[in-house]
């Protein structure tokens, strides 16, 4: 049966909008059978369309199928398997109607296709064995068993086909999805990467809120690489990311400068190789995300051979993020961040340049500052640490760092004990014996560190600053359980009654404070909080 019959059995609604618009084109037709029929065309258009979408590319499918049921009831043999067929193309019609809904495609149209003349077959071979008397059809039986099969796998392809021309279509609107999400993305970063406006839209957000300003840091500065070094839209965008960071007071989302955040000057570095806390440390300078400047300390050997390099500095960058938040760099150096090198798998930190340097070096330089202002901040900064329960480990003049208005800040908390599990080689695991002379003796013999053991390192600094002199500067060191068993047997720094060391706050009151931060059991020590007492004194100065 031609597919053009079957059109007629098109739902009801359907029939009649096309009716509507057949017979309003038969009229117009007759209206104008002497006219322009270029003008007809256009005229008639509309209508044609209506009628076009009146009737769905299915309908005639669908009329096959209820005809193929009908015809089933009336097969007088293999009546199970004949019902099965039409079972089948009924699920066929269901596929059919559920692709149409989904989505119109030229995938569709030829399964639609395909799927009309597979019923067209079915329908002719169904209308025959419905047909049949029943004495006809036990005589041809086996033919129709022989065909059964054929005309049963024929509409299962088709269901299958229309099932993965719904999964192909989905999978392709999936992916328009992803793409337009990516050009969107694309978009917005074009935009922050633009010189005005970039800017325009950094400093807009900061005045409405800083709701989302988190989300947006992190998209700016995980798609940093998707510009070339050589793009200068790199650079606009590295230079915006700054300013939404300096405006909100934030540090970077990801402290794992892994992405080309900060350019190192070239050169061997601004001071001379360096042995600090028993590793091997490079100073060098740089540029953070090419706006502003900032220290990066080399620290270590290479870190190839440590895997979990970027598992424990991520935790150790949950406690730098913490303090900032508390501090906001006050009385400590921030920690701005880390990255492993591609090249020589060497360990860099950054923070920010500070010129002045550090206070072991600084108050030599400048004898007649305010060294008890310096230890006062220090002091602060320790108090800091300690009221969020993070034990520095490292306590001494070269991790003060002078800031701008000759003000301390205390630097490298928490990092001490880091780097010793990261790099376990003999050359940077042995004591330092510079280190030690800062080192309660609880930590010369275990290696821990504790607050407690902060005081004892932090007496030693305030030895250090006020005499400019190393704790034990008139003692021999002759290794790590000689030492041990020096300072267990009482030796401590000389105390010095220099005019010069007495002016810079070294007193009586000074020296008590002193000797109760270097008391062997560490019960006895003082808090942190004492020595803000302390060195808060009005007489001591401002």
């Amino acid at each position: 049966m031609a597919v053009s019959r079957h059109i007629r059995r098109a739902s009801t609604g359907s029939k009649k909008v096309a009716k509507k618009a057949a017979g309003v084109a038969v009229l117009v037709a007759v209206e104008i059978k002497n006219a322009d029929w270029d003008f007809a065309y256009r005229f008639l258009k509309p209508f044609l369309n209506m009628f076009a979408q009146a009737v769905p590319p299915a309908a005639p499918v669908v009329a096959i199928v209820d005809q193929i049921v009908q015809l089933a009831q009336n097969v007088k043999t293999n009546r199970q398997a004949v019902a099965a067929l039409a079972d089948r193309c009924v699920d066929l019609k269901a596929a059919m109607q559920t692709a149409e809904r989904t989505r119109k495609s030229v995938r569709l149209q030829e399964a639609i296709e395909r799927s009309q003349t597979v019923l067209n077959e079915v329908h002719g071979r169904m209308e025959a064995w419905a047909a049949l008397s029943t004495y006809q059809a036990v005589l041809q039986s086996t033919t129709i068993t022989n065909d059964l099969p054929q005309s049963y796998t024929q509409v299962l392809s088709c269901i299958e086909m229309f099932q993965l021309v719904v999964t192909i279509d989905t999978h392709t609107r999936q992916e328009e999805f992803i793409q337009r999400q990516k050009q969107d993305s694309e978009d917005l970063l074009d935009q922050l990467a633009s010189l005005r406006e970039g800017q325009r839209l950094v400093l807009g957000m900061v005045e409405q809120t800083h709701d989302g300003i988190h989300q947006i840091t992190s998209f700016m500065q995980n798609h940093l690489t998707d510009y070339s070094k050589s793009d200068p839209r790199r650079e606009t965008l590295a230079r915006n990311l700054h300013l939404l960071i300096k405006e909100t007071g934030e540090l970077l989302p990801d402290l794992d400068l892994s992405r080309g955040e900060v350019e190192i000057d070239p050169g061997d570095g601004i001071t001379p190789t360096l042995w600090k806390a028993g590793r091997l440390t490079v100073y060098q300078t740089g540029t953070l995300l090419s706006s502003r400047r900032v220290l990066v300390k080399r620290i270590g050997n290479q870190m190839e051979n440590h895997p979990k390099v970027r598992e424990r500095f991520d935790r150790e960058a949950q406690v730098w993020l913490k303090v900032w938040k508390n501090d906001k760099g006050r009385y400590t150096v921030p920690c701005w961040g880390y990255f492993v090198s591609e090249v020589n798998h060497y360990l860099h930190l950054v923070s920010p340049y500070y010129p002045n340097g550090t206070a072991d070096v600084w108050v030599k330089s400048n004898p007649y500052v305010n060294h008890i202002a310096i230890l006062r901040d220090a002091a602060r900064g320790l108090s800091v640490l300690h009221s969020m329960r993070i034990v520095h480990g490292d306590v001494c003049g070269a991790n003060i760092t002078i800031g701008p208005d000759g003000n301390g800040l205390l630097s490298d908390f928490a990092l001490s004990k880091t780097l010793d599990e990261l790099q376990d080689s003999a050359e940077t695991s042995a004591p330092d014996a510079q280190r030690l002379r800062w080192q309660a003796p609880e930590t010369m013999e275990t290696a821990a560190v504790s607050m407690r053991s902060d005081i004892w390192a932090f007496g030693m600094t305030v030895y250090e600053l006020l005499t400019h002199k190393d704790p034990y500067f008139d003692q021999k060191w002759k290794g790590l359980m000689t030492v041990a068993r020096m300072v267990n047997a009482g030796a401590r720094p000389t105390r010095l009654l220099d005019t010069d060391v007495v002016k810079r706050g070294l007193d009586d009151e000074v020296w008590a404070f002193m000797t109760r931060c270097w008391l062997l059991q560490e019960a006895d020590r003082p808090f942190v909080e004492e020595a803000l007492e302390l060195f808060n004194d009005p007489k001591r100065g401002t």
